[in-house]
């Protein structure tokens, strides 16, 4: 067995002080069992094949500070090399929802997708994207050559306001940012690894199977536990996909029966390379401080 010793972030204070706390894990290594084979039981091992001495490693690990399988920091896909952040709760006072192409970043998602540093994260000859980790790579060598020459971010990067933002609403406890998007999760993904981002939930649209931003942040609020919910902030450079995203956040709610009163719904129109995230940022942690120490009162009573 193997003990490491993990970084993790504690909720980010508005202050530039980010404090750290560690623990340490130990992970058990899983044993090697045939993941091709099938049986009644579906695909992977047969249960009276299962190795009775990993059985009790699991059982003890229940009891301890142990995750069974393979460090975060070790998966090829999904690496973030840099730190792996706390997992949140799913009970936020406000939720974040924001489109990433023309938002996040200076260039909108026609121009993103139609430049010629966006080809070169295809595979030649194909429609698919290169394997996560090449991407990220690609990206990296792409955006730090562009950096070098012109002196500032490529605009197909995330803005140092954006990172500031998005780094704090992932710390905050009483937060839950998810990105809205029409473009690849894989190519999001990367991009957010290049600014050193924690991992935000991406969900991409799917316009052939009906699936637009309505269908996707009634999805969001459908997984979310709403009793301490408040306000719900929505970000978009194209006002289609903004009516598209109230409309289904307001459906969303009605549908717990919820009304607009109890939690107010905040779109924002967005120009790309115009926003000011400090802005935002102070008045939506203010909303969620401010909601939880409502609902905290209202909780003593």
């Amino acid at each position: 067995m193997k003990s490491k010793t993990i970084p993790i972030p504690e909720r980010k204070p508005v202050s530039n002080e980010t404090p750290f706390e560690f623990e340490t894990v130990t992970y058990i290594d899983t044993p090697n069992h045939n993941s091709e084979s099938t049986n009644e039981y579906g695909s992977g091992t047969p249960p009276e094949q299962i190795d009775p001495d990993f059985l009790k490693q699991l059982l003890n690990a229940s009891k301890t500070k142990q995750r069974v399988g393979t460090p975060p920091e070790e998966y090829e896909y999904g690496n973030f090399e840099f730190f792996t952040p706390r997992k949140k709760s799913n009970k936020p006072t406000v939720i974040v929802g924001t489109d990433f192409d023309g938002v996040l970043t200076d260039l909108d998602g026609p121009e993103t997708v139609n430049s010629e540093f966006f080809q070169k994260c295809y595979q030649p000859g194909t429609e698919k994207l290169y394997p996560l980790k090449q991407l990220k790579q690609i990206l990296a060598d792409e955006f730090d050559e562009y950096q070098k020459k012109h002196s500032k971010k490529h605009p197909a990067a995330i803005g140092e306001q954006a990172e500031k933002f998005l780094r704090n609403m992932s710390n905050n406890s009483n937060v839950k940012i998810v990105i809205f998007t029409s473009n690849h999760p894989d190519y999001v993904e990367a991009v957010l690894t290049y600014s050193k981002i924690p991992y935000i939930e991406i969900k991409k649209t799917a316009l052939t199977l009906g699936i637009d931003k309505c269908n996707l942040i009634m999805d969001c609020l459908n997984e979310t536990y709403k009793v301490k919910l408040r306000g719900i902030y929505l970000f978009e450079d194209s006002k289609k996909n903004l009516d598209d995203l109230v409309s289904g956040a307001k459906r969303g709610l009605k549908r717990d029966g919820i009304t607009e009163e109890e939690v107010a719904i905040t779109p924002h129109l967005c120009v790309p390379g115009q926003i000011n995230w400090a802005e935002h940022d102070i008045e939506i942690e203010q909303k969620a401080m401010d909601t939880q120490i409502e609902t905290s009162s209202f909780t003593k009573k």
